[in-house]
């Protein structure tokens, strides 16, 4: 049985959706991480299954074998909400559609209305069950987020970030059901970097994430890193660093973490934000921004302008720095003497003045903004202009693209903006993709992170 109860007042259409089986490491295209479970069912049948923030896991009624889908599968989105039986057929609520799995495939179904949740303390009555907090002995410590009682006596547990526990009838203890192939501890990307032949994501509250060579996952927490936290990392002169939500920024050199290096050289102890053009990193801080060249740092902090303005991006180009800005839009400074030349902002089509990324390509200028689209302006040009199909959209961040433009990741999906002849595949481009970041790995693979996923696109 179900920990939940649903009216159903549904019946499943007729759109298929292959799903083929979860391939080879070399050949997947979506990394999620199934350890966050919101919701646990068995059908009539016996067939178990887990909902997940990454997908769809099915323990088959026969075999005991576990899947886990995504949407390389053709589920419709990777947050599952709940379970219902309609009839002979069990009903899968998405955070974006509901589908249904027969015969190896994905079949989407109109929306389900699912009736208030029966608490599942009142549902399963063991002693343990109504402890505060919600934890189980000998589970890993994990935050209970869901149970299940099947009819065979095996009662599973779900937890927030632990994953799938189950305990086996007659037994004391509990184990854990560990994912079909590797996954990342979390995929709530945040930023992507390669670094000394790994992949390295930060992500929203559960550190870094880090994708080996071999296709295996780690997970750096404090006190290894400075927090949970992690936003943005950058590479400079073989030197992988990263900025914390905190301020702080730790840096990898070699395999040695050193926390918090810039506390004592920086006259603020906050960054906000960083960039390199490959000879000198800017750092910026309450007031301005230092400019680092390899030996020694120079501040340039009392710039008139900048002072009691949140810094939130930067882009060196030549010897100007582009500064953007939360709600005075973007400075130009001039890197010989530390002076803000001009600034740009809506009056300059400059579409909000609050900046959330910056790139550049063959001289054009991109300014992402957190309401008002992508900005472009091209080389010498007077104003910024709107890149079509992005009006309103929240710019989470840029790669530049060869040839000419960008591919941006927006809270509507990634776009390809300014490169004829450039596409991305619809499974990263719908608008209920929340695409958060973007980057290239060194063999020219393009990598996509979501609030719910990581999505690899071959060149």
């Amino acid at each position: 049985m179900t920990g939940f109860r649903f009216a159903v007042f549904a019946v499943c259409g007729t759109a298929i959706f292959a799903a083929p089986p979860v391939g080879r490491e070399e050949t997947r295209t979506v990394f999620t991480s199934t350890r966050t479970i919101t919701a646990i069912h068995e059908s009539p049948d016996g067939t178990v299954w887990v909902g997940t923030s990454g997908g769809v896991r099915r323990r088959d009624a026969a075999t005991g074998a576990w899947q886990t889908f995504t949407r390389e599968h053709g589920v419709p989105a990777h947050e599952v909400r709940a379970f219902a039986e309609l009839g002979d057929r069990t009903i899968i609520e998405f955070a974006d559609g509901t589908a249904r799995y027969a015969g190896g495939k994905w079949e989407k179904c109109p929306a389900i209305l699912a009736s208030k949740p029966t608490p599942w303390e009142v549902l399963y009555a063991e002693p343990f069950v109504t402890q505060k907090p919600r934890t189980l002995p000998k589970v890993a410590g994990g935050q209970i987020t869901t149970f299940c009682a099947a009819g065979n006596g095996r009662l599973f547990a779900g937890t927030r970030q632990q994953g799938l526990f189950v305990r086996e009838p007659g037994a004391q203890n509990w184990q854990a059901v560990p994912p079909t192939a590797p996954e990342p501890a979390n995929a709530n990307a945040q930023a992507i970097t390669f670094f000394g032949g790994a992949m390295y994501v930060s992500t929203l509250r559960d550190g870094l994430v880090v994708r080996e060579a071999s296709g295996d996952w780690a997970q750096l927490l404090p006190p290894t890193i400075s927090s949970d936290a992690p936003r943005q990392m950058l590479q400079y002169k073989n030197t992988l660093y990263i900025r914390h939500g905190s301020g702080a920024v730790d840096r990898l050199g070699g395999e040695t973490w050193t926390k918090n290096v810039w506390a004592r050289e920086l006259p603020r102890k906050q960054v906000s934000a960083f960039a390199t053009d490959g000879e000198r990193l800017w750092a910026a801080q309450w007031g301005g921004v230092s400019v680092y060249d390899g030996a020694k740092w120079t501040h340039y902090l009392r710039e008139p302008g900048l002072q009691g303005v949140p810094i939130t991006a930067l882009l060196p180009v030549g010897d100007t720095l582009y500064i953007g800005t939360q709600g005075r839009g973007l400075a130009e400074m001039d890197t010989r003497t530390g002076l803000v030349r001009r600034w740009w902002n809506e009056a300059h089509g400059v579409s909000d003045d609050w900046i959330t990324a910056l790139g550049e390509n063959n001289g054009t200028i991109y300014a992402g903004t957190f309401v008002g689209g992508l900005a472009v302006r091209a080389k010498g040009a007077a104003r910024f202009t709107l890149a079509t199909g992005t009006a309103g959209e929240n710019v989470t961040d840029l790669l530049p693209v060869a040839g000419g433009g960008v591919v941006a990741t927006t809270r509507f999906g990634a776009r390809v903006v300014n490169a004829p002849g450039v596409s991305l595949p619809t499974i990263v481009t719908g608008r209920t993709v929340e695409a958060q970041c973007v980057a290239r790995s060194p063999s020219g693979e393009t990598w996509i992170g979501t609030r719910t996923g990581l999505y690899r696109v071959k060149p």
